[in-house]
């Protein structure tokens, strides 16, 4: 995976709240890890949210890479052996060297991407795909 897969991947569309409440979360830990227990309590949901969110995340990566990937999510989070998850060094640089991605990740409460509101945000991207911001929607 190199660098321009990455910008690919997290720049053709907006990043969703689901996929934000994911990358936030671990963000947040300075890439230490969660486990899947913990990444489900630290994102305000279940297992199952979060599985749903690493599919369609599996579903982002698919739609840029053009070759057979066996979990294409593990483009951006991988899993380690005893089961924690992680921003791969990659995404870590990514977002590192996209000032408006890191500060939006910064600046923003995980609560903001939650299922639960009747608004969430999502990351969109400007047209030069360089940068962006937090817009809300209503669900």
């Amino acid at each position: 995976m190199d660098n321009d897969d990455i910008k690919q991947i997290m720049t053709y569309k907006p990043i969703p709240a689901g996929q934000l409440r994911l990358i936030k979360a671990l963000w947040d830990t300075n890439n230490t890890g969660l486990s899947f227990s913990r990444l489900a309590q630290t994102t305000h949901g279940d297992g199952d949210e979060v599985c749903a969110s690493l599919g369609s995340l599996d579903e982002r990566v698919r739609e840029v890479i053009d070759r057979p990937v066996s979990v294409p999510s593990h483009f951006v989070i991988e899993r380690t052996g005893d089961g924690c998850y992680f921003l791969t060094e990659e995404v870590m640089q990514f977002i590192e060297n996209t000032p408006s991605l890191k500060g939006a990740l910064d600046s923003s409460q995980q609560e903001m991407f939650d299922l639960q509101g009747e608004v969430a945000w999502q990351f969109v991207w400007d047209e030069d795909k360089q940068s962006g911001n937090l817009q809300k929607f209503a669900r």
